[in-house]
């Protein structure tokens, strides 16, 4: 038998085998498993790792706080990507929405955390630091890209619920930044069985790819900072309500 520590194949096959809980190599080699249930046991075993493990990171993750976590599955898709029509336009909005639910856009204050720049700042307005609350709902640079969009989630929230749940969910950049990357995961919306989450998705995937162009063509310039219209430099809840 070769040291556990060795990278041979059947070492690999036995740390696999504890990693899901299975049961050990010899065990299996003398078992009266079907191939059927041989694979039955795999899929439950594995499935079961993986979703806890997907539960543990939603949870230690400050990138996927936005996130659900219950009762995502593996098996299951996201509400991002179930939604998602067949054509190259969607799925390109949807990369994008998902790169931002993921916590895998590199803002500025994940590129000073990782020394990638030496300021935090926002690049475009220069007000304040560039996390994803400031990406999303309070640059004042980017509001001409998402303005459209969030008038219409407005409309969808006050059409199917109230102007009571709007305006909670407006007064918070927390809540209205939930609501943009994965309204599944409010309970605001969730208790409110009349809210069409879905219909929720698909607009703020318009919403997240429209911010995310906008901002990628300003940074392009040669200046690097949008030049802001008086106008622009509103508070949050003047942009949203």
């Amino acid at each position: 038998m070769k040291n556990y520590s060795s990278n041979s194949w059947i070492v690999n096959v036995i740390k696999t085998l504890q990693l899901y809980g299975m049961p050990s190599f010899n065990s299996l080699l003398v078992s009266n498993f079907t191939k059927q249930q041989m694979k039955t046991l795999f899929v439950k075993n594995v499935t079961k790792y993986w979703s806890r493990k997907l539960l543990e990171d939603t949870k230690d993750k400050t990138s996927l706080q936005y996130l659900a976590s219950p009762p995502l599955e593996t098996n299951d898709t996201h509400i991002l990507w179930s939604t998602v029509a067949n054509n190259v336009h969607e799925v390109r909005r949807a990369f994008v929405k998902a790169k931002i639910a993921t916590g895998t856009l590199l803002l500025q204050t994940r590129q000073h955390k990782f020394g990638l720049s030496q300021m935090s700042i926002c690049q475009l307005c220069g007000t304040e630091d560039e996390d994803i609350c400031h990406f999303l709902v309070r640059c004042p640079a980017l509001y001409f890209a998402w303005e459209k969009y969030i008038h219409t989630i407005k409309d969808m929230v006050i059409r199917d619920s109230s102007p009571d749940l709007w305006q909670t969910l407006s007064s918070d950049d927390y809540l209205v930044t939930q609501l943009l990357i994965d309204c599944s995961n409010l309970d605001l919306i969730i208790v409110d069985s009349n809210c069409d989450v879905e219909e929720i998705e698909r607009f703020s995937r318009y919403y997240c790819a429209s911010i995310f162009y906008t901002r990628a063509r300003y940074k392009s310039q040669t200046t690097g900072r949008h030049p802001l219209h008086q106008d622009c430099c509103l508070s949050t809840s003047t942009l949203l309500n």
